[in-house]
């Protein structure tokens, strides 16, 4: 199955939206994508997997890595996601305990700190 994803800016965030699974056959493209953003500058970035279907243990590893890589840069990364499935996976792997999850990308706690500091 292919992978596509979608990026915007959004209050000083860069939303990575995958639509698909991501696994053995799609995760270096995920991993790739994310890497890139970073090296671009943009350090601070929200996964919104709301499009995503499945994630596998290597999607986890790059999620992982973009983390380490993106804090290296003082910057972060967040997740956006309702679906269960893989909600559970999240806590299951106690990703919940090392990351921000919200159900919307204006929900995320550090976007509202950086919003309501003046231009």
């Amino acid at each position: 199955m292919d992978l596509r994803i979608e990026t915007r800016l959004e209050d000083g965030y860069t939303v990575v939206t995958p639509h698909g699974e991501i696994d053995l056959s799609t995760v270096e493209t995920f991993r790739e994508e994310l890497n890139e953003l970073i090296i671009q500058g943009r350090v601070h970035l929200l996964v919104d997997f709301d499009e995503t279907t499945f994630l596998d243990s290597l999607a986890v590893g790059a999620l992982i890595g973009a983390r380490r890589k993106a804090q290296a840069f003082n910057g972060s990364v967040g997740i956006v996601c309702n679906r269960q499935r893989l909600l559970k996976l999240f806590r299951v792997t106690q990703l919940d305990r090392i990351f921000f999850i919200t159900q919307t990308a204006q929900e995320h706690p550090q976007r509202r700190v950086q919003s309501s500091e003046p231009s």
